[in-house]
């Protein structure tokens, strides 16, 4: 994964004269992957069929990408500019240490057609304030539970405060049988147009100590992604 990652990290942030070959160059090191290390394939660009938390890829820009409309938003190929897989994320397949840490929530790929991908997972309604800090709270507490990352950054001025519908990729507890609990969460923001949903960005939620992710009250539900 590491590799992978390394690789798509430098591939991306090439400046593309077509924009439609932000994936067709790239084709040629993913069959070499496909063929040693991601056996089932990639989608898009990424390995989702064997490795859907990849779908918890993040921009590497101060300022919001471009879309790119010839494919997914799901896909950093729907994108413009540097993208890489978050290193919680990439740890959760290369790290032996990962054993101290508990993994849930996961996201589970059901379908693929075309540029749609339809997964079943964790969808949960957050409300976002960034003034003066990038914070999330919950009605029941009168103090802010976590603090959001937009991409990589932590001061990002692309996410208004505001709430916002997400569909969780993982949710992750170190030494989980220590008190107090220490949660991270990593979600996709979603745009809905009707029965679809886009990807509008990608958040991580680093919970203070003795928080529970399970605060915001997610439910479980299909969504359909282009």
């Amino acid at each position: 994964m590491r590799m992978y990652g390394a690789i798509l990290r430098t591939y991306t942030g090439r400046k593309m004269t077509n924009e439609g070959d932000s994936m067709n160059a790239f084709l040629g090191l993913l069959t070499g992957f496909k063929r040693r290390l991601f056996p089932l394939g990639f989608w898009h660009g990424l390995p989702i069929q064997s490795h859907p938390a990849t779908l918890g890829w993040i921009d590497d820009r101060v300022e919001h990408p471009r879309r790119r409309s010839d494919f997914p938003s799901w896909s950093w190929a729907g994108w413009e500019g540097s993208a890489q897989i978050t290193s919680d994320i990439m740890d959760t397949y290369d790290d032996p240490a990962i054993k101290t840490r508990e993994i849930d929530l996961e996201v589970e790929i059901k379908r693929l057609d075309g540029n749609e991908l339809t997964v079943e997972g964790w969808v949960v309604n957050l409300d976002i304030r960034t003034d003066p800090f990038s914070e999330l709270f919950v009605t029941e507490q009168p103090e802010s539970i976590a603090t959001v990352k937009e991409g990589r950054w932590e001061m990002h001025d692309t996410l208004k405060s505001g709430r916002y519908n997400c569909l969780v990729v993982q949710r992750h507890e170190r030494n989980p049988t220590r008190d107090p609990r220490r949660q991270k969460a990593f979600l996709i923001v979603l745009d809905w147009f009707g029965e679809v949903a886009q990807r509008r960005t990608f958040i991580t939620l680093t919970f203070f100590a003795g928080f529970d992710f399970m605060l915001t009250k997610p439910h479980k539900r299909t969504v359909r992604l282009v």
